[in-house]
């Protein structure tokens, strides 16, 4: 139980951090090609952990619930994230967190017989509602176009229930066995194929061969933590405490990288209590 809800706080804070390191580049190169780079990248990352693991790879029908949450999950609902992110800012664009935690707790209940209790739920809302708080005071608004705050918001909605979907194959995935490092690799992969046809190889050159050393270093962090690390650590989350509790713990980033951070106030401190007191709801 403690290592499925650390490894979700870690994956949580590694998010939020990544998300402001994205926006850095997000003016510079577009949604597709950064997922696209984040996914090569990535798999190049995990290749020296394979030789030390000695897990399962998934087949059959667990197989085939990982290609398909890394297709929905990251080739469209991760590109859909950072599209978002790119137009309506961090603050809006975290928002989104507060749905999938409640989509994932509803659908699980049918498809993976996840029942929470109604103290469950409880936590979930308290949690949330903490995050939702601190966020409407904490998070800077980011200068936005006015016509792409609607394309923006819709985005955001497909990125979310994408990353519901994604979660729930998942954890389905893991009912029928396989290892976590294995499983992260057989999702990664094929969204990396998805996304090739899409992009412009010598656009994408020009605009990298534009790139800063800022720009490489925002790119390159928040690909190792918020890509590498954290799709890890998400799916040990999952295999360990389930899809619903896994994504509740999730949607803490914003707060978790606060405290982190240093930030610190009478609203932060609140949201914090009432969040632990959320997180010891969800548990029970």
């Amino acid at each position: 139980m403690f290592v499925g809800v650390g490894a979700a706080l870690l994956a949580a804070l590694f998010w939020a951090l990544s998300a402001r390191w994205y926006e850095r580049v997000g003016s510079r190169i577009g949604a597709v090609e950064i997922n696209a780079l984040k996914g090569l990248i990535s798999l190049v990352l995990f290749i020296p952990f394979l030789f030390a693991s000695s897990a399962p790879w998934p087949s059959g029908n667990s197989a085939w619930a990982f290609v398909v949450s890394g297709v929905i999950g990251i080739a469209i609902g991760d590109s859909a994230w950072l599209a978002c992110l790119r137009r309506i800012g961090p603050r809006r664009a975290l928002n989104f967190e507060f749905f999938p935690p409640i989509l994932t707790g509803l659908l699980a209940l049918v498809w993976l017989s996840e029942a929470l209790t109604l103290i469950n739920w409880l936590g979930m809302f308290v949690i949330l509602s903490s995050v939702r708080f601190v966020m409407a005071h904490r998070l800077a608004d980011t200068q936005v176009v006015e016509n792409e705050v609607g394309k923006g918001l819709l985005l955001g909605a497909i990125a979310a229930l994408c990353q519901t979907l994604g979660i729930l194959l998942s954890a389905y995935g893991f009912t029928q066995g396989a290892g976590v490092l294995e499983a992260t690799i057989t999702r990664l992969a094929p969204a990396l194929v998805v996304l090739i046809p899409f992009l412009s190889f010598p656009q994408l050159y020009r605009r990298l061969k534009g790139f800063t050393l800022d720009h490489w270093s925002s790119l390159l962090m928040a690909i190792t933590l918020g890509t590498t690390l954290a799709l890890w650590l998400q799916l040990i989350s999952v295999n360990a405490i389930g899809a619903t509790l896994s994504q509740t713990m999730l949607s803490l980033s914003p707060l978790v990288a606060l405290l982190v951070l240093r930030y610190r106030g009478w609203d932060v401190w609140l949201a914090t209590g009432f969040a632990t007191l959320g997180v010891v709801l969800v548990l029970q």
